[in-house]
């Protein structure tokens, strides 16, 4: 798969991966309000999750190397981008909802988000 295609799916897939998955974004709320003290008991944690890293590490030389995206980003910096977006989506629905109403929770509005924040993160990337 070309790789700007590739961005686009994995962002695509983080962001409904985190809508399907509320319990898991709350747990990692919850680990951060416990400054991460159970995930310093866990010898696997990072070894689990330095995976995805490699991927995209991988993913994104071949974008630099095809010319499809700009040279001098840390792909570190990019999960980081695409998990804060998708994140954030679930993590602040019940507070942004009270505040500003729930019509980006609907359907038709969460693929138009998604959308969206795949948008975002390609053009970050694209040179």
């Amino acid at each position: 798969m070309p790789p700007t295609d590739a961005l686009r799916k994995l962002v695509a897939f983080t962001f409904e991966h985190h809508s399907r998955h509320p319990d898991f974004i709350r747990l990692v709320m919850i680990e951060n309000i416990h400054h991460g003290a159970y995930l310093q008991q866990s010898d696997i944690i990072r070894d689990l999750n330095i995976t995805a890293i490699k991927e995209l590490e991988r993913l994104y030389a071949r974008g630099v190397e095809l010319g499809e995206f700009r040279s001098g980003i840390s792909p570190l910096e990019i999960h980081w981008q695409i998990s804060a977006l998708s994140f954030f989506n679930v993590s602040n629905r019940v507070t942004f909802s009270m505040i500003f109403g729930d019509q980006l929770f609907s359907t038709e509005n969460q693929s138009s988000l998604r959308q969206s924040v795949v948008d975002l993160i390609v053009r970050n990337v694209q040179k």
